[in-house]
């Protein structure tokens, strides 16, 4: 079963995607390290708001099981915090329903018990009965995006189940994440039904979202933990999360810069199509396929060795 993580460029992301084993559509930020990744991981960057780009990835790496790890919030501007998480998953959703037997897949959203906006000591008195009332940015964009993965589960019969974890990330308990995942990716009951992710707690008997869980079949209440974090933070040698893809990358300045950019460690791919001869789509294409950080255009920059000018396409 294949399976994809969307997710940004943080430890926890590539914490369970080296667990999983499994490929990834990641939006990475500067302090993002390559190295936290395992080595065989296909990476394909892009934002998941980009439905073309979502829709190709599911039909042609044949996508069965969708894990969904929403970013943290990492900017002083909360509308625009805000207006990105609900503009990326509306678009990721759309992208995914217009792809090819949508039906067929299931996407798992990992949420947090900061949707209650209750303080981390009173989480574990969390049940089905207690209101949703967030207090951060975090916790309002989570609740907002529940109610949406809702709305495409029923409207489109989307096999969508949200997993709510602890808001301290210290206290997540990786080895139950992960069984919770794979138990997960095979239920089909229920448009967009909660799940809390069990504790020691003996109050999670009585919570009806935690009982839901530990009651599907093949559910373990004993299983090893992972210190997934600890083993990637020990990782110290930096290596950039990106990928560029060069219009001109064989001319005499695209071949400085792509040597400038391998030096820094970081994946170079000479576009095969020419902007200005090829057509838009053909183009946009290739764009979608290597699925690139960030597109470079190199295109008719200067005359060569031994000219001081260059010339700028307009």
């Amino acid at each position: 079963m294949a399976n994809l993580i969307v997710g940004d460029g943080s430890i926890f992301t590539a914490a369970i995607s080296n667990a999983l084993g499994v490929s990834v559509l990641l939006q990475p930020n500067h302090e993002t390290n390559l190295n936290w990744f395992n080595s065989d991981t296909k990476i394909f960057y892009g934002d998941s708001s980009n439905e073309k780009l979502v829709s190709s990835i599911l039909e042609n790496q044949k996508v069965e099981s969708i894990i969904y790890i929403p970013s943290k919030e990492n900017s002083e501007n909360i509308i625009e915090y805000a207006r990105n998480q609900l503009h990326g998953i509306t678009h990721f959703l759309d992208g995914w329903r217009k792809s090819k037997s949508p039906e067929t897949k299931t996407l798992i959203f990992l949420s947090s018990l900061e949707v209650y906006g209750v303080g981390k000591e009173e989480e574990n008195d969390i049940s089905h009965l207690t209101r949703l009332k967030p207090v951060t940015s975090f916790g309002a964009a989570l609740a907002g995006i529940e109610a949406i993965l809702h709305s495409y589960a029923v409207s489109y019969r989307l096999n969508i189940k949200i997993l709510r974890l602890k808001s301290d990330s210290s206290k997540i308990h990786f080895g139950k994440v992960l069984q919770a995942i794979d138990l997960l990716s095979q239920h089909r009951e229920g448009p967009a039904e909660i799940f809390h992710l069990p504790t020691d707690s003996a109050e999670d008997f009585s919570n009806d979202y935690v009982s839901k869980l530990i009651n599907l079949p093949g559910w373990k209440d004993s299983v090893e933990d992972k210190d997934l974090i600890k083993a990637i933070s020990a990782k110290k040698e930096f290596k950039p999360a990106a990928r560029f893809l060069i219009f001109g990358a064989k001319g005499w300045i695209g071949g400085q810069f792509v040597r400038e950019l391998e030096k820094q460690k970081i994946e170079v791919i000479a576009a095969s199509t020419r902007p200005g001869q090829d057509a838009d789509k053909i183009i946009g294409e290739e764009i979608t396929q290597v699925s690139p950080s960030h597109v470079i255009s190199m295109l008719g920059r200067t005359h060569g060795p031994g000219k001081i000018n260059i010339i700028l396409l307009l």
